[in-house]
């Protein structure tokens, strides 16, 4: 079961092997401080951080995974407004995130992997793109916007500001039978906005995304 530690009398591998062996562990343990290496293993790569409150004493609960410690330790995190993006890029990394010269896009989610040889090192480029869903500004304007790793955490702020209009809405709404009620209503007012399907709001065009800025410190 998930956190019940291991006994230190029930050997693993990395135990029964003679020293002429190197061992490592990678992942998420699940028996028992999680992030601590233990049980013979010559190598430890922690990545889960979610149980530290089963931690085996109360100091150990400061702690973090190795796999947090290498996410804010490297790279860099960019906004970009005006593509409605998020991008997390790592430069130089040992390992490729997905297949070289590729963008993948991950099936189920808007997040896009890209891995470019570099060397015998790999840049890894994570996009999460929102394009058809949200609009993203950074302090209310388009503008792209660039955090690189530094000795003191950023104080990162995400607002939904709702399905705003825009300032310069040139759509009509009309009035037709989408709901199929057979009656034309306000239920079924739709407009076009900069060539996108939009909606009607008290006679307004509006836009049928939502609206999202970030500000940061």
């Amino acid at each position: 079961a998930c956190n019940v530690p291991l006994p230190g009398h029930v050997q693993t591998i990395a135990e029964m092997v003679s020293g002429d062996y190197q061992s490592a562990y990678i992942g998420k343990w699940h028996l028992g401080d999680e992030i601590f290496p233990q049980h013979g293993f010559t190598e430890w790569i922690a990545t889960e951080d979610a149980y530290r409150q089963f931690f085996s004493s109360p100091e150990k609960h400061q702690h973090r995974s190795d796999y947090h410690h290498f996410l804010i330790g490297q790279g860099g995190l960019t906004v970009y407004g005006g593509e409605n993006e998020i991008k997390f890029k790592i430069e130089g990394s040992r390992h490729a995130y997905s297949e070289p010269g590729f963008t993948i896009n991950i099936a189920g989610t808007n997040l896009k992997a890209n891995t470019r040889k570099n060397g015998d090192r790999f840049d890894v480029t994570l996009t999460l793109d929102y394009d058809e869903k949200i609009d993203i500004t950074y302090d209310e304007s388009n503008e792209l916007k660039v955090f690189t790793a530094a000795p003191n955490p950023y104080n990162l702020i995400v607002e939904n500001l709702g399905k705003v209009p825009k300032a310069d809405i040139g759509g009509v709404c009309v009035s037709d039978d989408s709901d199929g009620d057979g009656i034309p209503d306000s239920d079924d007012a739709l407009c076009t906005l900069d060539n996108e399907r939009g909606s009607c709001r008290n006679d307004n065009c509006v836009p049928t995304y939502t609206m999202i800025d970030i500000t940061g410190s």
